[in-house]
């Protein structure tokens, strides 16, 4: 069962006297609108059942899955470097596997990419893949440092 994800919608009007926000459930890091028929109170908090984790990366699109289904990407992070999305993605994905960026870059098993869709200006988000492009992953890769993949 795929699950969507949160996306906060912000609407200032121009004369910056008011701000409305709502939450919109979505499938994938496009934005696709995903069916929501319960109540997203409480969906910000906790331990956030609905955060982007885990999900099938393809063409630069993360389609959103729990990290409990076979998936072959996890989201772990967003940066705003001015264009150098690589280096930057291979730190963060480096740091939430645990790793320097040295040792991430010795994995041959994972890789860093980035979202192909820009949010909110220059940012974009990055993913950690399986090398192989493959859904092989059946848990979170956060804290693995060097041992096997969850799968």
């Amino acid at each position: 069962m795929q699950y969507g994800r949160r996306r906060l919608l912000n609407d200032v009007r121009e004369d910056f006297t008011s701000m409305a926000c709502g939450l919109v459930v979505v499938s994938d890091s496009e934005g696709t609108d995903a069916p929501n028929t319960w109540s997203l109170q409480g969906t910000m908090s906790g331990d956030r059942p609905m955060a982007v984790t885990c999900g099938h990366f393809a063409d630069g699109v993360l389609k959103y899955l729990t990290c409990a289904e076979k998936h072959s990407a996890e989201y772990v992070g967003s940066v705003v470097d001015g264009g150098d999305h690589d280096t930057s993605c291979q730190r963060l994905a480096a740091a939430h596997l645990g790793l320097s960026a040295d040792e991430f870059a010795t994995r041959e098993d994972l890789q860093a990419h980035w979202l192909t869709t820009l949010r909110d200006g220059e940012r974009t988000g990055c993913v950690v893949v399986a090398a192989s492009g493959k859904d092989v992953l059946t848990g979170s890769v956060k804290g693995l440092r060097t041992g096997p993949l969850p799968g």
